[in-house]
């Protein structure tokens, strides 16, 4: 599941479990305003400039579990499911997610390192993280600041 912020100059796309809800507090967005299937967001993406947060696949599906305890699995699957897959080659820039609270002054929950002991994808959303990280232009703070107040023609 992805969540999307759609401001004014670019979009802020942000896997589930990976900082959205920070940002959607931070920019005043309501939880149903931002949820799109995979097919919105890649065009979401294909239409205007575009951030996603990435995090490690590991990490937030290990989140997912820890955080949500009292959500039935199949939701789980969900919203820890593997979908930096489906856009590892669209064009867009990127923030970690260990760096979020650089860019958005809101406290985080507990890091969680456990790795689940049930089946999961791996291989193929891992392969898409590397990608991400290796191919994708990661902000900085003061170049996001930029983008806000509409300064994206260097984008």
């Amino acid at each position: 599941m992805f969540k999307v912020i759609e401001l004014e100059h670019f979009n802020i796309v942000v896997p589930a479990r990976s900082g959205s809800s920070t940002i959607q507090i931070y920019y005043g967005v309501k939880e149903n305003d931002v949820i799109r299937s995979i097919r919105e967001t890649i065009d979401l993406i294909e239409s205007k400039k575009t951030i996603v947060v990435v995090r490690d696949p590991k990490q937030r599906f290990n989140s997912a579990i820890s955080m949500n305890a009292a959500i039935p699995e199949a939701d789980i699957e969900s919203i820890g499911s593997p979908v930096l897959r489906y856009i590892k080659d669209l064009d867009f820039k990127i923030i970690r997610f260990e760096n979020l609270s650089k860019f958005f002054p809101i406290n985080f929950g507990p890091h969680v390192d456990k790795i689940p002991e049930r089946h999961y994808p791996w291989d193929k959303e891992l392969e898409a993280y590397n990608h991400i990280l290796m191919t994708k232009e990661e902000l900085s703070v003061a170049d996001y600041r930029n983008y806000e107040m509409g300064q994206t023609e260097d984008w």
